[in-house]
């Protein structure tokens, strides 16, 4: 790679993550001034992006043929939420690393205060539908991402 061929040539993530580390991880072109992660952090938010993805088509599918639509509604409202903060998580951090290693005096928080306004308003959205969605199941769908980055953790750690 060190010859200035694009890095996306050199690298195999599939459709998917390439796509995603040209979003949110490449540092030349439009996206310059970006928050670079490296080839791990890539690979492990790809890999928990594909499972909370298949996760939710399965819940979808049960969605669609049981009566319990309200409660997994609200898992997958949850679990689409919890896979929004993840990334976003994922990048404040990144970024955070970046600020401390170049010695910029800046703070970069994790964005705690957005996360807790996220979450209210979707329950106060709930709360105007709860005939549609359940509050219980969008609170038990929200830890889903940390539930599966555990798993894809300890996953990596058993197959070193």
């Amino acid at each position: 790679m060190g010859d200035g061929a694009d890095p996306f040539t050199d690298r195999d993530y599939g459709r998917t993550g390439a796509w995603i580390h040209q979003r949110f991880c490449h540092d030349q072109g439009i996206f310059k001034g970006m928050t670079v992660m490296d080839d791990a952090t890539v690979s492990i938010n790809r890999h928990v992006t594909r499972i909370i993805l298949l996760i939710q088509v399965v819940l979808f599918v049960m969605w669609a043929f049981t009566s319990a639509k309200p409660f997994l509604a609200g898992l997958i409202l949850g679990g689409m939420v919890s896979l929004y903060f993840f990334h976003t998580l994922a990048r404040r951090i990144c970024l955070m690393r970046e600020m401390t290693l170049s010695g910029d005096g800046r703070r970069v928080g994790t964005g705690i205060g957005f996360r807790i306004l996220m979450v209210a308003i979707c329950l106060i959205g709930i709360s105007k539908v709860p005939e549609h969605v359940n509050v219980v199941g969008f609170l038990l769908g929200l830890p889903m991402s940390g539930a599966v980055l555990a798993f894809v953790l300890l996953r990596n750690e058993r197959h070193r």
